[in-house]
């Protein structure tokens, strides 16, 4: 047969590939083969039309193929990876059980963010995971196995994720922070939810360390996220200034070490920060898709200082932004608008 560039390129052929021609060899009941050109010539025949090629044969053939085109590891060999990972757990075991619906399902399923909830994915992440998928069947069809583009017809949607944050209000903190201390010795949550209320973000708080928290003053000095927040000194709430030195005597805790989180314990201290945060809000009855998140503390911190001062500039650097856009959006604040 006339091959396709990459099949040309196959013959000094190695790896997944050469061990799933061999495989496919064996199952013909024939001799092993040792000419690479042998292997690929068996390898195409092999898949013409083949759709009940298991997804394991499948994952080797798309290793091979993108091996020979990028060495070493790739995005889209991850995405695809990914993506056979996904099918095989929504009950997929052959080619043929990889209908659209299924590649819908894998393009539009939710991920666990930085503060421990499920989002939607963004239309660019969407539109690379069904990129990937297309990849794969471009593949599959060079190789015959196939002439179906199922992920052709999936549609990209607008993502959800950008909705207004809703500031809590004083009585849902209280629920709060009535959650977070669930035992007379719980004093971690508490110091969670206090350093929230000073209008931190979970990166800066899994940064943070007793050395940066002064209770005497009531003081703390965030240390702000690249791009997000600026660095800033901001004052605690009694609340907080009470569940802060809670947590500083009972944890015993030195200048250098971190205020809620163990050095090391957490690949992703961020999204631990997050969901501990999470679990809170969810204790107090008040999570689920229209509830409230992390950054609705920030905000109710935020929105109380601009009722009580009027200044939507201090308020701005209450919470470490360099736009007032932004800081109107987080209180909830439509200021510019007459």
């Amino acid at each position: 047969p006339i091959l396709v560039p990459w099949q040309q390129r196959l013959f000094p052929i190695d790896g997944p590939l050469r061990r799933l021609a061999m495989k496919l060899r064996r199952a013909a009941g024939l001799a092993p083969i040792e000419s690479p050109s042998e292997r690929v010539a068996l390898l195409i025949v092999a898949l013409m039309n083949d759709e009940t090629l298991p997804l394991s044969d499948v994952r080797s053939l798309a290793q091979g193929v993108l091996a020979l085109e990028t060495p070493g590891r790739t995005r889209t060999l991850d995405d695809i990876e990914l993506f056979l990972d996904h099918a095989e757990r929504l009950g997929a075991s052959t080619l043929a059980d990889i209908t659209t619906a299924v590649c819908g399902m894998h393009v539009e399923a939710a991920f666990v963010a930085r503060n421990g909830t499920l989002q939607p994915p963004s239309a660019k992440t969407q539109s690379r995971r069904r990129a990937a998928i297309r990849a794969l069947f471009t593949i599959l069809r060079s190789s015959g196995a196939t002439e179906r583009d199922p992920a052709r017809d999936v549609a990209i949607t607008e993502s959800t994720r950008a909705k207004r944050t809703r500031p809590a209000t004083d009585d849902e903190i209280a629920r709060i922070r009535t959650a977070s201390e669930l035992t007379t010795i719980e004093t971690r949550l508490p110091a969670l939810v206090a350093l929230s209320e000073a209008t931190l973000l979970p990166s800066e708080i899994a940064r943070l360390t007793a050395g940066d928290i002064d209770c005497e003053a009531g003081i703390v000095q965030a240390p702000g996220t690249p791009g997000r927040t600026a660095a800033r000194t901001v004052t605690l709430t009694s609340w907080g200034v009470d569940a802060l030195r809670r947590r500083l005597e009972t944890a015993d805790l030195s200048f250098d070490d971190l205020i809620v989180l163990r050095s090391g314990a957490s690949t992703q201290p961020s999204a631990a920060v997050g969901m501990g945060l999470n679990d809170v809000i969810r204790r107090a009855g008040l999570g689920g898709p229209n509830g409230l998140t992390p950054r609705s503390i920030i905000a109710w911190r935020c929105r109380q200082h601009y009722e009580n001062t009027g200044d939507i500039f201090s308020t701005a650097r209450l919470a470490g932004l360099g736009s007032l856009d932004r800081t109107a959006k987080l209180i909830d604040l439509r200021w510019n608008e007459s």
